[in-house]
């Protein structure tokens, strides 16, 4: 269902960016491709089949890549900013809650690439939407955040979590806010499934 202030002239709109991520990513494919087949062939299957199967994985790989690069934007009209994902529903947020952006071109998540960080912050201070990685062109989102008229924090230089953190942890999602309870949630989500699943085997007479 669509409203009046999504449906307007589109002032200006963002997508992933697949040059930019292809820089980042096909350099690692033929290399994790290799190491797929020397581990299959190592676990007893043939050659020819450790081929067929690393084939499969970087084709199914590739199109989910294309689905999400294709279903995936932001839209800036006069009434609203949309946020569309092949991965939830549409974000739509409206002018009067936003109370500001954070740019920061040359972000850096632990030792990985640096990538661009975009977060539009509402009048708590968290994030409204956010989007960060390498397959975001920092070109492309810097003039697409300043088009959005927003008051915009830029940050030039290189930084990581542990800079943006005191002054605007809203802009970082809860994996890099609070890395130790995301990471004792994950865990204890997942000693959770293990333990239901044992249950089930037993249960079952497995």
């Amino acid at each position: 269902m669509t409203s009046p202030a999504t449906t307007g002239p589109v002032l200006a709109e963002l997508r992933p960016s697949g040059r930019s991520y292809g820089a980042y990513a096909l350099p690692l494919v033929p290399l994790a491709a290799v190491l797929l087949v020397v581990r299959l062939t190592g676990d007893g299957l043939s050659l020819g089949g450790s081929v067929a199967v690393a084939a499969g994985v970087v084709a199914v790989a590739g199109v989910v890549a294309l689905l999400y690069f294709r279903g995936t934007s932001l839209v800036l009209t006069p009434g609203a900013l949309v946020y569309r994902s092949p991965l939830a529903r549409d974000r739509v947020v409206a002018p009067g809650d936003v109370s500001g952006g954070v740019l920061v071109p040359r972000y850096r998540v632990l030792n990985g690439p640096e990538s661009v960080l975009f977060a539009l912050l509402g009048h708590d201070g968290r994030a409204l939407v956010r989007i960060q990685g390498v397959h975001w062109d920092a070109g492309q989102v810097t003039r697409f955040a300043r088009a959005t008229g927003v008051p915009l924090t830029e940050v030039p230089q290189p930084v990581d979590r542990r800079d943006l953190r005191p002054w605007c942890p809203g802009a970082l999602p809860v994996a890099e806010r609070r890395p130790v309870a995301f990471f004792l949630t994950v865990l204890g989500g997942t000693l959770l499934v293990v333990a239901v699943l044992v249950v089930v085997l037993v249960a079952a007479g497995v």
